[in-house]
């Protein structure tokens, strides 16, 4: 199985699901990380970038993205989603929803927009922190 899992900021992917990840990796899934922000506002964001590699190490993740978008000020945008959407087309994760909680108003909005696309990937290029 193919598993992107989605943070906001640095650590969130850890604390939310890092066991869960941890164990699907160990089972054989590929397990990738897409951090949307650097998390400048609680620390440096170079540091903050070192330890979701290491994380991601750790975790047992193919890869990892760690993205520049504004911390503290995420908004649902265009962009916010196409670089969202180019992770998903990237990974082409195995997607089932049941049993989501979507927390928040962009979480809602990008499970509305992205549940109903058909994803798939003719091309795995990307500028992706290898975690390995």
């Amino acid at each position: 199985m193919d598993i992107l899992a989605i943070g906001a900021h640095p650590d969130d992917i850890e604390l939310g699901c890092g066991g869960l990840l941890i164990k699907a990796a160990r089972e054989g899934h590929n397990v990738y990380l897409y951090t949307v922000t650097k998390g400048g506002v609680s620390g440096d964001p170079h540091e903050r970038t070192e330890e979701s590699k290491k994380a991601a190490q750790f975790i047992g993740a193919k890869g990892i993205w760690v993205d520049n978008f504004p911390d503290s000020r995420l908004r649902v945008s265009s962009e916010l989603i196409n670089h969202i959407e180019a992770r998903i087309d990237w990974v082409n994760p195995d997607w089932k929803r049941e049993g989501t909680t979507p927390t928040s108003s962009p979480t809602r909005f990008l499970s509305r927009g992205t549940s109903s696309r058909r994803f798939t990937s003719t091309s795995r290029t990307s500028s992706m922190i290898r975690s390995s």
